[in-house]
């Protein structure tokens, strides 16, 4: 119980004990105001003395400071001694305590008896005593201790709220007395009573009349003295009470507080930043429109300020969204808002919030009301027609989406009558006349359906509240009874109108498909009480032709439910036999029809030819429809599907085209054949033969599954393979069934597939925004779809189902701040689940996940480093906060992970050094100091021999690791290993005459001192050595950069000259091949023109070329005894002109001619051959068959000093000329030519120059 002051002897209990009691606080204020007669000052100390109580200061003001009049000195003492720490044990106002929970309406009450009793006292009123208590109040108000502040201006506001009851009763007094007054007054005859009485009234009325002007002048101090400050509190509490208090004053008293000037602080308290000011704002507003007679006095203030009511039906805090649109509801009732100004409110219809939803409805309701009266014809059927066509107005507004009509439906339901009259929306979609567009009949189809859905008594929307509960309410007696009623009669209406709207609407799928599904919300037990057997049989009929006809989802899907819906054990007995024959018949044709669409398919496919789209089309339509029997309770597993299903697959593994429709269903198909396998198995005494079969038939679908990821480039096959590895990995999880009888049957994914399956996932990752880089602009489907990608990992990691493949978990941990706030969050729910499941592979997943990071920081490469390094340290940082560092426990795993890290990064020297001052620094300090200090000792067992410094830079990581350890330990930095420094010569000895003479030594310092000396020498030693090593450094780096500049520029250079030369090389060399084929020819027909058996040239280069090029093309293996040897004068050059002529001559000459010149040539060459032992080799030629010769003139190596000086003679004079000439073409052959020689060493000895240049 909290400590009180002393009080003066106003009874045995202290004031704030009566008012946190409530019990005795009439009898204490008739108390205190017999004690204000007596003696005021102690009074009014008493109840001042409560008020600063009641603000958690716990001091006393005395009857002295009351006498004395000076409140400015009493509020700041109080203030001060709070400040100093003299306050009372618990706030009232701020504390949870069960004694004070109705503190504040004790409080209120108290004050507001206090004013009644002033009132009702003759003494008091004349006396007055609230002036003095108002201007306490009001310096109170002003304190800088906001529960001071708080307690002063509730007060205060009490005050005026007590005195507008009062003003209001002396009113309704003055009100009296001036109509008695004027009764009086209009008496034909008066007498001397009557003229007392009329005395008497008037002197009443006057009384009536000053008292409520004193009260209104006491209202206009409290309001300038303390509202008008307080209104902008910094505190939301105080703002929220001062606007909730004017919002009841203008309510209470509209005569005085029902102006603009007033109104005003409601309308700024909309902007207020805090939703609890904004919602007493919103809340005074629905109290004063609910008023009539307010709305005159309100329309300026309604101008100014129902746009920001408008705007606020998007604020954050749904009370206040919702207090907005209660609002917006009254203004559009009573016409003071235009209907287009609330139109952006339908869309709240769809939020998810149900009371949000339920406020928006009534909004909407009332439109479409006030939008249906003003229709012709308002009234009955009419008039729900009208609302009907409102209604589907306004579902134009929202997407093509059928939950939002569940949505719309779910809030309206309970307000609008259209809703309810289900006849009026059947007879509208029955009509003859097309009267509403397309989309009007299906959203009408859509609408029938939500609200039998809703009569029903099921639920159209999941979410939490009172139309979306989480949990299925029981129904009462009463309810059920309703509800069989209805489904009683609504079958009844539907038995004949609902096969004429299938029949009407059967060319549109979605319409079938919708009109379809209301059957599942029939008794199908009327259709026999009424005979209507047949009736039911036809409907059936038309159920399966839907099914059929169309290859749509949708339909496939409903049509599905209804026959399994029809033929469940649920169903009366005659509805379920006529059922189960329909899909007996179904089931058999969809087989039928998927063996021949496949059978077709993959004859094509083995032919090597590609399916029309017809066939294609027919192929995925079986596929699906015998998906979705399969898939929605139809046990295919029995007719063998996989053979025909799987030879498709082989084939587009191996090349064949096919859509990725078909792909996709096709693995559904044989997944959902699978599981029926698994779930006819004995799970208490499983067969063998059954197990093999199902391992055989899993193992061939996952080699598929893998093999069809990497050949099929569709995007929709890619990640329905990845969503059945999923499943499948969870359901033959190996760790799932160890122990067990199944056992046999899990299995731990091959590592091909389990890289696949994370490779997928990876590469959504990559596709996504990194974190905080446009992740409020991201489409919402786009961001579904990665979390749903991801969640299949986390599902794999959480539950530890992969044990044998823990760098998955590695994986995924790695990502955690990549990319936004929502893969985060599903990361560290799934570490949350993992540390329950296998607590003691946490460390290992960790360090794993900072291992992948840093591999990935590591092959990025410009500002994509620095992103992903800071992307690491983000990721270390979070691990490391895991660990407590306090917790015993924790240390241990945190050492694991430091140690694991050091051997990574030393691993991978000096590449991966970089690892430890930015992951593994931060769980320094969270293991304990024996690991630390075996750490430091292996720092100290490594030797680093340090070649230059740059070297000693890349191993700067190492070193300020080992410093940052020895630091814990308080032990001194590691010592850097010096580079090599270059020898350098001894400086020259100074000669005797700059020798200085000897100077006596100073004496000798103290130990003390002289220690003192070494110590700061040493320091300033080691700071200048570190400047230097700096300077070096940087250095160092800049040197590095240019560098790095330099070889860059000349990389460019080199490879723009590699560029030209190429280009350069291959237009010569095609204008050479060009003119070596012109050549050739024309020599192959002097020849065969002369028909010699050789010819020899003098110097040819470009038919020697040509000649030899030809010969090496042919691969012509020519005797070297049949090739005639050549001897080339190295001095002579022939034109073009000259060889021409030349070769006219060899062509007239005879055959003995020939033989002659060419027995000269050999004695030539024999001579040439003894005066040279290494000499000129044997020229290389080739023979043709048929006496065609061509001739090849080459040259190897020569040896001799005087044949070598002589070849490079002629060649150097053989240049000059060529040089000279003004042919060039035979100069670039020549180069050509020199450049094709094997071992010429003539070419290195004379080069290339310039043309023009002579040697």
């Amino acid at each position: 119980m909290p400590r009180t002051p002393a009080t003066p002897s106003l009874g045995k209990v202290s004031l704030f004990e009566v008012v946190r009691v409530g019990k005795e606080s009439d009898a204490y204020i008739k108390r205190w105001a017999d004690s204000y007669k007596r003696d005021s000052a102690i009074a009014l100390s008493e109840l001042l003395s409560f008020l600063a109580q009641a603000g958690g200061c716990d001091v006393k003001i005395t009857r002295e400071e009351v006498y004395s009049g000076d409140i400015d000195a009493t509020v700041k003492r109080v203030v001060n001694d709070t400040i100093c720490g003299k306050t009372t044990p618990e706030e009232p106002f701020a504390t949870k305590k069960k004694e004070f929970k109705n503190f504040k309406q004790h409080f209120l009450d108290f004050w507001d008896k206090l004013v009644r009793e002033a009132q009702d006292n003759e003494t008091l009123v004349n006396e007055d005593p609230f002036e003095q208590i108002i201007s306490f109040i009001e310096k109170f108000s002003q304190a800088s201790v906001r529960s001071c502040r708080y307690v002063a201006s509730l007060c205060a506001l009490q005050l005026v709220t007590t005195f507008i009851r009062v003003a209001n009763q002396l009113r309704e007094a003055r009100d009296t007395t001036q109509r008695q007054l004027q009764a009086e007054e209009n008496k034909s005859r008066k007498n001397k009573a009557d003229n007392n009485r009329l005395h008497s009234l008037r002197r009443s009325l006057e009384m009536l009349h000053g008292r409520v002007n004193s009260l209104e002048a006491l209202m206009k101090q409290v309001f300038n003295g303390v509202f008008v400050h307080r209104y902008r509190d910094i505190d939301e509490h105080v703002r929220g009470e001062c606007i909730a208090a004017v919002g009841r004053w203008c309510h209470t008293y509209p005569s005085y507080f029902l102006k603009d000037t007033y109104l005003k602080y409601i309308g700024w308290s909309l902007n207020d930043k805090e939703s609890s000011v904004r919602s007493a704002a919103l809340t005074a507003l629905q109290v004063l429109y609910d008023e009539e007679d307010n709305y005159a006095p309100m329309d300026t203030f309604t101008a100014r300020f129902s746009e920001r009511v408008c705007q606020m039906v998007d604020d954050i805090d749904n009370n206040v969204a919702i207090k907005s649109l209660g609002t917006l509801t009254k203004l559009v009732r009573h016409d003071l808002i235009d209907f287009e100004a609330v139109k952006h409110t339908y869309n709240l219809l769809l939020d998810d919030s149900p009371q949000l939803r339920q406020a928006a409805a009534e909004l909407v309701n009332v439109l479409l009301t006030i939008q249906s009266e003003a229709m012709q014809g308002s009234h009955g059927t009419q008039a729900h027609e009208n609302g009907l066509v409102q209604l589907l107005l306004l579902l134009q507004e929202f997407p093509d989406n059928p939950n939002y009509i569940n949505y719309m439906v779910d809030a309206l339901y309970e307000k609008s009558a259209v809703l309810k009259d289900w006849r009026c929306i059947v007879q509208l979609l029955l009509s003859d006349e097309d009267i509403m567009p397309d989309t009007y009949q299906l959203n009408s189809i859509r609408v029938l359906k939500a609200c039998i859905i809703k009569t029903s008594g099921e639920k159209l929307v999941q979410g939490l509240g009172p139309s979306g509960s989480g949990h299925k309410k029981e129904m009462t007696k009463q309810q059920r009874e309703a509800v069989a009623t209805f489904k009683q009669e609504i079958t009844v209406h539907l038995m004949k109108s609902l096969p004429l709207l299938i029949r009407k609407h059967q060319a549109d799928p979605v319409k079938a498909a919708e009109l379809i599904q209301l059957i599942t919300y029939l008794n199908l037990e009327v259709y026999a009480l009424k005979r209507q057997e047949k009736a039911f049989a036809a409907l059936l009929k038309q159920v399966k032709d839907a099914f059929f006809r169309f290859s749509a989802d949708n339909t496939l899907r409903a049509c599905c439910t209804t026959l399994f819906h029809c033929a469940g054990e649920e169903a009366h007995e005659s509805a379920h036999a006529a059922a189960a024959g329909v899909v007996a018949e179904v089931q058999k044709e969809c087989i039928a029809r998927l063996k021949k669409s496949a059978g077709t398919a993959l004859k094509l496919a083995r032919a090597g030819q590609a399916t029309t789209d017809d066939e294609e089309y027919e192929l995925t339509a079986c596929l699906k429809r015998c998906y979705f029997l399969q898939h929605l309770g139809a046990d295919l597993s029995t007719t063998r599907l996989q053979g025909t299903v799987t030879p498709l697959l082989e084939a587009v593994a191996g090349g064949w085209e096919c859509s990725g429709a078909t792909v996709a269903v096709s693995l559904k198909l044989l997944f959902e054949g699978l599981l029926w396998v698994v779930k006819h198995l004995n799970v208490e005494a499983p067969d063998e033969g059954a197990v093999q079969d199902i391992v055989l038939q899993r193992n061939t679908f996952v080699d598929t599954l893998t093999n069809l990821y990497a050949s099929h480039q569709d995007e929709e096959v890619k990640a329905e393979i990845y969503n059945i590895m999923a499943d499948l990995f969870v359901i033959f999880s190996e760790e799932k069934v160890r122990g067990t009888k199944l056992e046999l049957v899990g299995f731990s994914p091959p590592q091909k597939a389990m890289q696949t399956f994370w490779g997928h996932c990876e590469r959504k990752l990559a596709m996504a925004p990194p974190s905080g880089a446009g992740e409020e602009e991201e489409e919402e489907g786009g961001e579904s779809e990665l979390l749903i990608t991801l969640c299949h990992v986390a599902r794999l990691v959480s539950f530890n189902l992969v044990p044998e493949h823990p760098w998955l978990s590695a994986e995924l941990v790695s990502h955690f701040t990549m990319h936004g706030k929502k893969v985060a969050e599903v990361i560290k729910k799934t570490l949350n689940k993992l540390k329950k499941v296998a607590p003691e592979m946490l460390w290992e997943v960790y360090l794993g996940a900072m291992k992948k990071a840093f591999d990935r920081h590591l092959d990025q490469s410009g500002s994509g480093a620095n992103q992903s390094l800071q992307s690491f340290r983000e990721l270390a940082h979070k691990i490391s906060q895991v660990y407590s560092g306090f917790l015993i426990s924790d240390r241990p795993n945190a050492a694991k992970i430091v140690r694991g890290g050091l051997d990574y990064a030393m691993a991978g020297v000096p590449r991966r050094l970089p690892f430890l001052m930015t992951g593994l620094v931060h769980f320094t300090p969270k293991i304990s100091s024996s690991d630390v200090n075996a750490i430091v000792k292996w720092f100290d067992t490594i030797n680093v021999t340090i070649n230059s410094n740059a070297e000693l830079e890349t191993w700067a990581p190492f070193f300020n690791y080992a410093d940052h350890l020895r630091e814990k330990l308080h032990l001194p930095p590691l010592k850097r290993p010096a580079p090599p420094r270059q020898s350098q010569p001894s400086p020259a000895q100074p000669s005797s005459a700059q020798r200085q003479p000897p100077q006596r030594s100073p004496p000798a310092p103290s130990q003390h001192a002289q220690t003192t000396r070494l110590q700061q020498a040493a320091l300033q030693q080691q700071a200048l050595e570190q400047e230097r090593q700096r300077v070096a450094a940087q250095q160092q780096q800049q040197q590095q950069a240019r560098l790095q500049e330099l070889q860059r520029q000349q990389l460019q250079q080199q490879q723009q000259q590699q560029q030209q030369i190429a280009q350069a090389e291959a237009q010569i060399r095609a204008q050479a091949l060009a003119r070596q084929a012109s050549q050739q020819q024309q020599q192959q027909q002097i020849a065969q023109a002369a028909n010699i058996p050789s010819l020899v040239f003098e110097m040819n280069a470009e038919l020697g070329f040509a000649a030899m090029q030809h010969m090496r093309s042919q691969q012509q293996q020519v005797p070297q005894q049949q090739i005639p040897s050549l001897v080339v004068n190295m001095g002579q050059r022939l034109t073009r002109s000259q060889v021409q002529q030349q070769q006219q001559l060899f062509a007239s000459m005879s055959e003995g001619e020939l033989q002659r010149l060419q027995n000269q040539i050999q004695q030539q060459q024999q001579q040439l051959q003894q005066n040279a032992p290494g000499g000129w080799g044997p020229v290389e030629a080739s023979a043709a068959s048929g006496g065609n010769w061509q001739h090849l003139y080459g040259m190897q190596n020569v040896a001799g000093s005087g044949t070598q000086k002589r070849g490079r003679e002629g060649l150097q004079e053989l240049e000059a000329g060529l040089m000279a000439d003004e042919d060039d073409d035979l100069t670039a052959d020549l180069e050509g030519l020199l450049g094709q020689m094997p071992n010429a060493p003539m070419q290195t000895a004379f080069g290339r120059p310039k043309r023009g240049r002579r040697m």
